[in-house]
């Protein structure tokens, strides 16, 4: 899922070419979820790989290859030696401060497909559902630092009623400063959304909610501020306080840039019942926030100030995010690289290459050239101004040539003035008879043919010596 995005479409009547400057990186998300059909169940024994099938302390679901959830469960018991609900705190274990986890006395919890519970496939009164995110599976190995994030969580619920509220208590890893901390959420009922309810934006693949389900979504705008870089690791989910005191985020039901929580919410009356539900199903959203690989259209038609519009055309924008890659296609197209190192192919057709900064390789493939009727004309825009490393990659273009002997390329390059002295132009042949006709056109826009070398000899000379010209040796 690749997240939506605004940007800016510039047209140049007199080049006769168009910019798209996006205003951000087009991000993507992938979410992950206890339900699906293809996710795997295990019991393991307390701080052992021991798989246990009866009712286990540790459970572990694996959602993806790389991210698996470890569930453990507390329950609060009486009597002279029990182990009330409270907070893991060096000071009084009945107030709660961010950072602090809710402890109680340690049971077998129930995880599937479609139930998540503590020592039984619900969550009432007294009892914590703990998880942990990790991109190798734990096992029964509890106490271990969480390796997997999540930049969203959602709850869905089966029981909540019009009265049920909850405590999520975020575990949260900040990817700057690299602290742990936890921050307890408060969800009022009115936060919850239920059947009729519209799914928002993101989350509209969730089954429809029905009878007495219920939705909580939680997004990083709802645990973060300006100076703050958290993602989820973990959880805890509680239906009640009991005698707990303290504060956590008061939870704003609506979801994206509107949706964000900013104010608190003490503990009290709404986080202190005997509310109880079963958890159906918890989704994981992860984010990745480099720029992925998009294909974009646009359609559109152009007005002059006298009111006349062009036919409607399209154009394609193919956004290469996951590497410093661009290959073009058959058509003539501008393909503009980043700030590092990046291997720029046209393709067929009249392309325009700007490397951008960073030393760039230019690359021709085999049959990209035209003809010796119509060569192909390709134009490097910033060819040794953004890297003083550019390169020109002919190795695969080229048939029978060799680097060894520099007299043997003089019969497939030739180096020529153009655009009244301001650019160089190379002719190239792609089978060696460039001093008959030629099938291929390199332009060098705003190089100088003079700043090259005195003749082709001399020019391909310097560029081999300075390893800015590749060729079969």
């Amino acid at each position: 899922m690749l997240t939506h995005d605004t940007g800016v479409l510039t047209f140049d009547k007199v080049a006769g070419t168009y910019t798209v400057e996006l205003a951000s990186p087009i991000e993507s998300f992938t979410a992950l979820a206890t339900s699906s059909g293809t996710n795997t169940f295990t019991g393991y024994l307390p701080n052992s790989s021991t798989v246990d099938t009866t009712q286990p302390d540790v459970m572990v679901t694996t959602l993806a290859p790389d991210f698996f959830v470890q569930f453990t469960g507390d329950h609060a018991t009486s009597g002279g030696s029990g182990v009330p609900l409270q907070s893991s705190t060096s000071g009084s274990a009945t107030a709660y401060t961010g950072g602090e986890l809710f402890t109680a006395a340690d049971t077998w919890v129930s995880v599937s497909g479609s139930s998540n519970g503590v020592a039984s496939d619900t969550v009432g009164q007294g009892e914590v559902l703990d998880f942990n995110f990790y991109n190798v599976n734990p096992t029964g190995n509890v106490g271990l630092t969480p390796t997997a994030q999540a930049s969203s969580m959602y709850l869905r619920f089966d029981g909540i009623g019009n009265t049920g509220d909850i405590v999520v208590n975020l575990k949260l890893y900040d990817t700057v400063a690299h602290t742990y901390t936890t921050q307890a959420v408060v969800v009022d009922n009115a936060d919850i959304l239920k059947p009729g309810d519209i799914l928002p934006a993101g989350y509209t693949a969730i089954t429809p909610l029905v009878h007495q389900d219920g939705l909580v979504i939680i997004e990083s705008n709802d645990y973060n501020t300006a100076s703050t870089h958290y993602v989820i690791v973990g959880a805890q989910v509680i239906t009640s306080t009991e005698g707990i005191t303290g504060s956590g985020i008061d939870l704003n039901g609506a979801t994206g840039s509107a949706g964000g929580s900013s104010t608190t919410e003490a503990f009290g009356a709404i986080t202190t019942d005997n509310d109880g539900f079963k958890i159906s199903d918890i989704g994981i959203v992860t984010q990745t926030t480099s720029t992925q690989d998009a294909n974009l259209q646009f359609t559109f038609t152009n007005v002059d100030a006298d009111g006349d519009a062009t036919a409607t055309q399209t154009l394609n924008v193919q956004i290469e995010g996951s590497s410093n890659t661009f290959t073009g296609g058959a058509a003539a197209e501008s393909i503009y690289g980043t700030t590092g190192d990046d291997i720029l192919t046209g393709g067929g057709g009249n392309d325009s290459l700007t490397g951008g900064l960073g030393s760039d390789t230019f690359k021709w493939l085999l049959n990209d050239q035209g003809s010796t009727v119509t060569p192909a004309h390709d134009t490097i825009t910033d060819w040794g101004t953004g890297g003083v490393n550019d390169k020109l990659d002919l190795r695969d273009l080229l048939v029978g040539e060799h680097s060894g002997g520099v007299t043997n390329l003089t019969d497939f390059l030739h180096f020529t003035s153009t655009n009244g002295g301001a650019d160089t132009t190379i002719n190239v042949s792609t089978t060696g008879t460039v001093g008959v006709s030629h099938d291929q056109e390199i332009v060098l826009q705003g190089v100088t043919l003079a700043s090259l070398g005195a003749d082709d000899a001399a020019i391909i000379t310097n560029l081999l010596n300075n390893n800015r010209l590749i060729t079969d040796a």
